[in-house]
């Protein structure tokens, strides 16, 4: 099976590293998505943690990171430059991945060590192993997440030919979206030039994140995406 996008896995700031050099807008894709209507909040009701800086910012989204590694379930929708992909898992050890782009898609189930996989070209198979692409996914939610310092994000960026790199952080406000949500930006800087954005909708109730967007240097939206935690089930699939 091919590798999948393992960008969701990656901290935040560190996640900005793989998308440098897209350009394709994706709002088309996620617009055209079925979803039910958001719920919205009196954003008198509620606040957000302040953020200025860069540090400030990646504390507050590790600090969801964390708040999410203890939800039951979680489901992540993804619209990339090419493909969308789903990402589900259920603790403690039922998975579920699809990635498609266009006709041609994949397909993967584990529950409870049990693993199967399909495509657009066959069906259900059991196989003995994972995927080890697949492998990565799951292993982002069974294990606790990691905290990278900006100094390690940095160096690696640095490794990958971008010069003077630079973060800066800061709090967008209150939206009225999910219920009522904390918007926080993260910024790559090569010198004074913004390399990418990415903006991070974190439940002001519940410090969980619902909505990551991130943008190259024309503004341009390249990657977004959704995340709910209601209840939901991953079943082995019938041949």
């Amino acid at each position: 099976m091919k590798t999948p996008h393992l960008r969701f896995l990656i901290p935040s700031l560190l996640s900005l590293v793989a998308i440098l050099g897209q350009s394709c807008s994706l709002l088309d894709a996620v617009n055209s998505a079925p979803s039910a209507p958001l719920p919205t909040a009196n954003p008198t009701e509620v606040t957000c943690l302040p953020a200025t800086t860069s540090a400030q910012v990646g504390e507050i989204l590790f600090n969801a990171q964390v708040s999410e590694h203890q939800q039951p379930a979680i489901r992540i929708t993804m619209a990339l430059q090419n493909s969308m992909q789903w990402i589900d898992f259920i603790r403690p050890d039922r998975f579920h991945w699809k990635n498609q782009a266009g006709e041609i898609w994949e397909e993967v189930i584990s529950v409870g060590g049990s693993s199967y996989a399909r495509s657009s070209t066959q069906g259900w198979q059991p196989t003995p192993l994972l995927d080890p692409a697949a492998a990565l996914l799951m292993q982002a939610f069974t294990n606790p997440p990691k905290r990278l310092s900006e100094a390690t994000i940095a160096a690696q960026l640095t490794a990958a030919g971008v010069k003077d790199v630079k973060f800066e952080g800061r709090s967008a406000g209150l939206s009225q979206d999910f219920s009522g949500s904390c918007i926080y930006e993260l910024f790559v800087k090569s010198g004074d030039r913004i390399l990418n954005t990415e903006k991070t909708w974190i439940g002001a109730n519940d410090g969980l994140r619902y909505k990551v967007e991130i943008m190259d240097e024309t503004n341009t939206v390249t990657e977004v995406r959704l995340f709910t935690y209601d209840p939901f089930s991953i079943d082995t699939p019938s041949p």
